[in-house]
């Protein structure tokens, strides 16, 4: 590692040094394999792309929106994902000890 770093530009040897830190690496390990599972950030999406159609129900009916239904669509999404998910992986994990 300190080899390549070497042939770094200062602020990318920087950049390197800090985020190859054990911290930040057993931190963003965790984070990754926890709350940024590519499947909860698709569900996620998803349900931020669903307030293209709250917005558009709103509109057809006169009603004031506030502006935080993309991120509540979104967290719902999420969290919606992250029940199925854990329960798929819960399901096929005790399918594998039985």
């Amino acid at each position: 590692m300190a080899n390549v770093q070497d042939q770094l530009s200062a602020p990318s040897r920087a950049f390197s040094k800090v985020i190859h830190n054990p911290v930040v690496e057993k931190t963003s390990d965790a984070i990754g394999n926890t709350v940024a599972r590519p499947n909860l950030i698709i569900s996620g999406a998803l349900g931020a792309i669903a307030s293209v159609v709250v917005y558009f129900i709103a509109k057809r009916y006169g009603y004031l929106l506030s502006g935080s239904e993309t991120i509540i669509l979104f967290v719902a999404g999420w969290s919606i994902g992250a029940v199925i998910e854990y329960a798929r992986v819960g399901f096929i994990n005790n399918r594998k000890n039985s």
